[in-house]
């Protein structure tokens, strides 16, 4: 059936297609605490950690754009149909 999902499978998405923000209708919203950030260019890549796992959201950067601090509190938002199910 394909709305199952396997014994100890993990969700996986990349990490342009989530978002340090509030959730557009449809999406899926996660708490998540702010680990760190890298500068790539145009692109702010944070690390965060969401329910015990560290994930990596890469946001667009804009010069004079406030930054995320390590410790602090967000919601990370995705589509769910931008991921998919791993087995392990």
């Amino acid at each position: 059936d394909a709305g199952e999902v396997p014994a100890g499978a993990r969700f996986v998405f990349r990490p342009q297609d989530a978002r340090l923000a509030a959730p557009a209708a449809g999406e899926v919203a996660l708490p998540a605490r702010i680990l760190g950030h890298e500068f790539l260019g145009a692109t702010l890549r944070y690390r965060a950690s969401v329910g015990g796992a560290e994930i990596l959201i890469d946001a667009p950067f804009h010069a004079g754009q406030a930054i995320r601090a390590p410790g602090e509190l967000a919601t990370l938002s995705f589509s769910a149909t931008s991921g998919l199910w791993l087995a392990r």
